[in-house]
Parts: C-alpha cells; sequence; structure tokens
C-alpha cells in the first residue's frame, strides 16, 4: 500500500543478503526462488575493509550465525558484489570507514530522491 502511494520501503537483510549467504554456504537456492518479492527501490551497500568488519563483530559479540561465516567474510562480501550486479538491482556502496553515519544518511536521502 505505501509503495502504490507512492512512498518508500526501506528494508535491512533483504533477499540478496539471504541468497548470498546461502549461496556461500553451499545451500542449493536461485534467483528465482525470490522472483514474487517486491524489488527494492534502492538497495544500499554498507561497505568496510575485511579487518574493520572482523574487529567490530569481535567487539560487538560474535553471534552463532557470525562465527559460522567469520572464515568466508571476504568471499560474501565478493559474491554480494557480484549478485548485486548481476540482478540488475539499484543500488549504491557506502564506503562506512569513509563517511560518517550522517553522511551515508545524506547519500541515501538523494540517491532515493526524498
Amino acid at each position: 500500500m505505501i509503495m502504490r502511494n507512492g512512498g518508500k520501503v526501506i528494508s535491512d537483510r533483504y533477499w540478496l543478503t539471504t541468497y548470498t549467504y546461502h549461496q556461500v554456504m553451499g545451500v542449493r537456492i536461485l534467483v528465482d526462488d525470490f522472483a514474487s518479492i517486491i524489488k527494492p527501490t534502492l538497495t544500499v551497500i554498507l561497505a568496510l575493509n575485511h579487518e574493520v568488519q572482523i574487529e567490530r563483530m569481535v567487539r560487538r559479540g560474535m553471534s552463532v550465525g557470525d562465527r559460522r561465516v567469520l572464515d568466508k567474510q571476504r568471499e560474501i562480501s565478493a559474491a554480494f558484489y557480484r549478485n548485486a550486479l548481476e540482478s540488475d538491482i539499484p543500488f549504491i556502496v557506502l564506503d562506512t570507514q569513509r563517511f560518517s553515519p550522517e553522511k551515508c544518511a545524506d547519500i541515501v536521502t538523494v540517491a532515493l530522491g526524498s
């Protein structure tokens, strides 16, 4: 209803993340499995250096899921970019080491045309 009325919906961990994690973990999954899902207006990829990513995960406390994929983070990141390009969805990449949270929010706002 919101989208039909011209609104924008923002979500986290949408289908591309699920698809990529399953793919890297060796689970049989197809892009077509997500064909009926509403396509996002914009996908925002929050990027950072691999070492900083691991440091942040350790500092915040790793979940069971984090531990399961810890040694696969580089592969997940590469697969995510590849899948974003192949899926032909609109996306932007934000370097969270270079931009403050406020600047990231400004960039997303501009990208959404809000």
